[in-house]
């Protein structure tokens, strides 16, 4: 059963919701490393600076990313443990009345709304970050749900996206 609190993940509750646990997940990460006190003081101060200049209040994608990177956390074990209750419909399967053609590019090529539909986030938000249009980015657990419905890790996308990572190949067996 979808969470509730999910329902519309555009909502501010499920991304408070998350960005909170994002904190305190690192927060206990730091206080139960092996570090000193005033290194781990240290520590948490430069994951607030990060949070602070990488949108502040806003859980971006990018902010996501360069926290764990500073923690030195796999991000596919972050993704599982923070969003594993997130829901997303997935990418729907081709009507029958399609050409076998349209339904063999059905996977690769995907509209804004059929990709926004599939990770559970808004159209103009996908067009937005298409475009570039403004500073938009994405959730960090659209970018988790882009890279379930990929079938690539998803530290490969956020790699792809805010590091120096290689760009996925994907839709290939």
């Amino acid at each position: 059963m979808k969470n509730i609190i999910q329902e519309n993940t555009e909502s501010s509750d499920y991304k408070d919701i998350k960005f909170k646990e994002l904190r305190k997940y690192a927060y206990d990460l730091i206080r139960s490393s092996d570090l000193s006190k005033v290194k781990k003081e240290d520590k948490k101060d430069k994951i607030q600076d990060l949070i602070a200049s990488n949108g502040g209040d806003i859980f971006s994608g990018r902010m996501f990313y360069l926290v764990l990177k500073e923690l030195d956390r796999d991000i596919n074990i972050a993704c599982e443990d923070l969003f594993h209750d997130y829901t997303y419909p997935g990418l729907r399967s081709p009507t029958e009345n399609l050409t076998q053609f349209a339904k063999f590019i059905s996977g690769i090529s995907l509209t804004d709304g059929e990709i926004a539909f599939a990770i559970g986030a808004s159209g103009s938000r996908i067009s937005r970050i298409r475009h570039a249009n403004d500073e938009t980015d994405f959730y960090p657990y659209q970018v988790y749900a882009l890279a379930k419905i990929s079938q690539i890790k998803p530290s490969q996308l956020f790699d792809y996206f805010y590091g120096d990572g290689e760009r996925p190949v994907i839709g290939l067996s």
